[in-house]
């Protein structure tokens, strides 16, 4: 089945590394997503605590903006 085919879920998406990253702002992690109907994209940069701890954070916008 192509990605075309597939059923659209509202409140999945899914991140993937960015292989357009040039710079250091640029997010780490991109991808799509559907939240109440409507498209949004993720952008995700890993981020560490003086103390080790490692999380994502995400921020995402409307794809039709």
């Amino acid at each position: 089945m192509s990605q075309q085919q597939q059923k659209v879920r509202d409140n999945f998406g899914s991140i993937r590394k960015n292989d357009r990253k040039y710079e250091e702002k640029h997010p780490d992690y991109r991808g799509k997503c559907t939240i109440g109907g409507e498209s949004y994209w993720i952008s995700g940069w890993k981020k560490q605590s003086e103390d080790g701890d490692t999380w994502l954070s995400l921020a995402f916008s409307p794809v039709n903006k």
